[in-house]
């Protein structure tokens, strides 16, 4: 083996090397301040001083509540999709009948992420979804 193969055999390697994800990294907690822009905690409802979910969001997070992402043939972006837990429970104004009571948490999942969820019909382009997590999810 001559002196460039070795070489270039050893900067292949230590490239991979570099490449690896490291053991000891904590996926589940947000990277960035936009993951924890997509999330509101128990703390952040309390201090929203609101009468329901449609307020909290309002006051904390109003991006949540416009669509974003694909839009159809006729230019429109679908609009936010509200579950609670596993359950569609219809547009944003479902929010408004939604208590603070038993709220784990607030999530925004963006429109990609959307389009997955049970209970998307065929050819629905939603602009993303509020789940609101309860503790029996």
């Amino acid at each position: 083996m001559n002196i460039r193969t070795l070489l270039s055999s050893a900067a292949a390697l230590a490239l991979l090397a570099g490449c690896a994800v490291p053991r000891n990294v904590d996926w589940t907690e947000p990277r960035s301040a936009a993951a924890t822009r997509s999330v509101i905690t128990p703390e952040e409802i309390v201090t929203a001083n609101a009468s329901n979910l449609y307020d909290v969001v309002q006051r904390l997070r109003p991006g949540w509540l416009t669509g974003r992402g694909v839009q159809n043939f006729g230019g429109q972006t679908g609009g936010i999709v509200v579950y609670q837990d596993q359950v569609r429970m219809g547009g944003v104004t479902a929010l408004r009948e939604m208590g603070l009571e038993y709220v784990v948490s607030l999530r925004y999942v963006d429109a990609a992420t959307a389009a997955t969820l049970p209970g998307i019909r065929p050819r629905e382009i939603p602009g993303g979804a509020i789940v609101v997590n309860t503790p029996a999810s």
